[in-house]
């Protein structure tokens, strides 16, 4: 089963499918951009490259590549200069949709099961080329539009960027559904009166809090691409205890895994309960495994996969899935295990923004380094309340201030990141 937009034209035509700045673009108007751009570029590869912008361009681009019978690689502008490593599996199979060539041998990919490519996030290495097909994702959308009852919605929209796999699960989710997509733009008030449900990242509300941003038309909000803290909810449930708000736990290969609604807070670590028709085990390292109809098909070159062994440690518990850490971001202290998240929750109480990572040492293997915003900090004092909750093995070893905690391109927290450049002497 292939991605078929002109089955959507034909269920949704003069219908809103994409709002850019206020201007209303229905789904005949779209498709109509789309076989135009069919038109004017060149489509020889299998592969065609496009550097996923905010835009309606982007999106005709997107559709257009499946008019040609291609599969699209979604990258954003970050990746083009290492575009030759990142698809060295499919090496002379690519070419970037602005490329021309007047070769006239115009091969057919009839069998193209591919709905698009995307690039991991990059926060634990160098970002990989994910395959995902349309199958998992439709059958999936329709769980959403089930537990986030997106009848009650007109909007979608999402402030995560078109390269990401969450931009193109709320862009792939409102055009399947037949809701207008609305571009966010911070900079620019959302169209009024409109019911909307925003996807977005914990960074994102978390900057909501301290910038008073604008949930104007936003009913509803669906946080995913990292766990949201309990102090997070508070806070912000306390701002705006009019919008639902609900957490949805999982990965660009795994899509959806667990979700909960958050208007009574949460617990600590505790991601929710797993969508249907999804099953988990753990390894010997308590490394989770998904299995679900809702899989990615494998990385680029690879064979679809049955199941996903993901760097998440974490564990089942009165069928409420709990996740620690990341495997990567486990802090080896003297031989134990700390997780970074044990200390962020206490933390978190006294001090700002806070992100705790490990640090190479000689002889404890790693220190535990605390991150924060907050200036003023009276180490000896936050010890002595830590000491109440925690062995003296996950104490810190060094606290940190900064003016701003370092995100990705993404707009998440990677400790990996944040390790490295403490090593180059670029965060005092």
């Amino acid at each position: 089963m292939c991605f078929d937009f002109d089955e959507l034209v034909s269920n949704y035509g003069t219908k809103t499918a994409v709002i850019v700045e206020g201007e209303k673009f229905n789904y005949d108007e779209l498709a109509q951009y789309a076989r135009e751009l069919l038109k004017q570029y060149s489509f020889k590869k299998k592969y065609i490259v496009l550097i996923a912008d905010e835009s309606l361009l982007f999106i005709a681009q997107f559709i257009a590549t499946h008019y040609a019978k291609r599969v699209p690689v979604v990258i954003s502008k970050h990746d083009v200069d290492r575009i030759d490593k990142i698809l060295l599996r499919v090496a002379n199979q690519w070419q970037f949709i602005t490329d021309h060539d007047n070769n006239d041998n115009d091969q057919q990919y009839n069998d193209n099961n591919y709905l698009f490519c995307g690039a991991t996030s990059g926060t634990t290495g160098t970002p990989k080329i994910y395959q995902r097909n349309w199958q998992s994702w439709q059958r999936g959308f329709e769980i959403c539009n089930e537990i986030y009852k997106l009848d009650e919605y007109c909007f979608l929209t999402t402030t995560s960027p078109m390269s990401t796999s969450l931009g193109m699960h709320t862009l792939l989710l409102s055009l399947y559904l037949g809701k207008a997509f609305q571009i966010f733009n911070k900079s620019s008030k959302q169209t009024s009166g409109i019911k909307t449900l925003l996807f977005t990242v914990p960074t994102y509300l978390s900057s909501g809090i301290k910038y008073e941003l604008n949930y104007h038309n936003i009913l509803g909000v669906v946080s995913c691409g990292g766990e949201l803290s309990n102090q997070l909810v508070a806070k912000w449930r306390a701002q705006h205890p009019q919008i639902k708000l609900y957490e949805l736990y999982g990965s660009s290969e795994t899509s959806l895994v667990a979700w909960q609604l958050l208007n009574r807070g949460k617990k600590d670590g505790c991601v929710g309960q797993l969508f249907p028709d999804v099953n988990v085990s753990f390894t010997n390292n308590e490394e989770l495994i998904v299995q679900s109809p809702y899989l990615f098909s494998g990385y680029i070159g690879d064979d679809f996969r049955n199941s996903v062994i993901t760097d998440d440690v974490g564990t089942l518990q009165n069928n409420l899935l709990f996740i620690h850490a990341r495997k990567s971001d486990v802090i080896n202290h003297g031989g134990n295990k700390v997780y970074p998240s044990e200390i962020e929750k206490y933390l978190q109480k006294y001090l700002n923004e806070v992100v705790v990572f490990g640090a190479p040492n000689v002889i404890y293997g790693e220190n535990i380094i605390v991150m924060t915003t907050t200036h003023l900090i009276d180490t000896e004092k936050l010890d002595k309340i830590l000491a109440n909750f925690l062995p003296a093995y996950k104490l810190p070893s060094k606290y940190i201030s900064v003016d701003k905690i370092p995100k990705t391109d993404n707009n998440k927290i990677s400790r990996q990141q944040i390790l490295y450049l403490y090593e180059q002497g670029k965060i005092q």
